[in-house]
């Protein structure tokens, strides 16, 4: 594995093993981000980070995917149950202690398979407001895994997913919305497919940065221009299928290009009707449906 060791100045390297410590993915791409320790055992903390966040992410999307009535709205309060805390390198999974599925409340975490010599793919990112193991997500195969990029915070979903798998016609819109997600989910796996399979490095760059855009932003987690990127040019290179070297090269062109910049663990998009020219985009989320 190679390591950019200088971003503004001329490109050093450093070589790792391949199994080198899972530290190395938990720098941000610019600086570390500020984020409360939390540990998996500090239950009070985590209670209080989900209780601060709220489900405020979560219905966010809903609401924008699926107008949800006033009283659909209201009823996302009483979802907001058992937060649990998932120090970044850790493994998001269900087991005997908790529920099949959870939300994300905060906090970054991807799909991800871990090849026998060390070398990693991730499938996709999982945000604030996505659902962990819903309905349309059985669990993963043995060699695949959930793993927590930064600090994350979860909430137990199973009220809501027995809420939507009901037939009392009050639940209709947020039974959709739901539905919703998953389809779109399911989007951004055909994205990530095309992305390796036939886009550039330059287009991947670009194509993944409207996505992550698009998602935070219907989510209330970004700007109409910049949202953060708490990754380390590892972690995206292991998304899209390039070397760190390759990463770090394409960030530049395209702040060169004038198209974006990264700083301090955000990005600032400059030219977004460009971007999506380069990188064919077509939107999954915005539009109800």
């Amino acid at each position: 594995m190679w390591t950019v060791n200088s971003e503004e100045s001329a490109v050093t390297l450093t070589q790792h093993s391949a199994y080198e410590s899972a530290a190395r993915y938990t720098q941000p791409f610019a600086r570390r981000l500020a984020s409360p320790a939390l540990s998996a055992s500090s239950g009070g903390g985590s209670e209080g980070l989900a209780q601060s966040h709220g489900l405020s992410a979560f219905g966010a999307r809903l609401s924008t995917l699926c107008g949800l009535s006033t009283q659909e709205a209201s009823m996302l309060k009483g979802f907001d149950r058992l937060p649990r805390s998932h120090p970044p390198q850790t493994e998001i999974k269900s087991d005997a202690a908790g529920p099949a599925s959870r939300i994300m409340v905060s906090g970054w975490a991807c799909r991800q398979r871990v090849l026998s010599d060390g070398r990693r793919q991730i499938t996709s990112f999982i945000l604030p407001g996505d659902i962990v193991g819903g309905p349309q997500q059985p669990e993963p195969p043995l060699d695949y895994s959930i793993m927590a990029v930064t600090q994350v915070v979860t909430v137990d979903a199973s009220a809501l997913m027995a809420a939507v798998a009901g037939t009392d016609p009050i639940h209709r819109r947020l039974a959709r919305a739901v539905r919703l997600l998953g389809q779109h989910e399911m989007i951004s796996t055909y994205n990530q497919i095309v992305r390796l399979g036939r886009q550039t490095a330059y287009e991947r760059m670009v194509h993944l940065m409207l996505e992550l855009h698009e998602r935070l932003r219907i989510a209330g987690k970004a700007g109409s221009d910049a949202f953060p990127l708490p990754l380390t040019q590892e972690v995206l290179s292991d998304a899209l299928g390039l070397s760190v070297v390759h990463v770090n090269r394409t960030m530049r062109q395209l702040k060169r290009d004038g198209l974006l910049e990264v700083y301090g663990g955000r990005v600032k998009i400059l030219d977004l009707n460009v971007m999506r020219e380069i990188a064919d985009w077509i939107p999954a989320h915005g539009a109800r449906q």
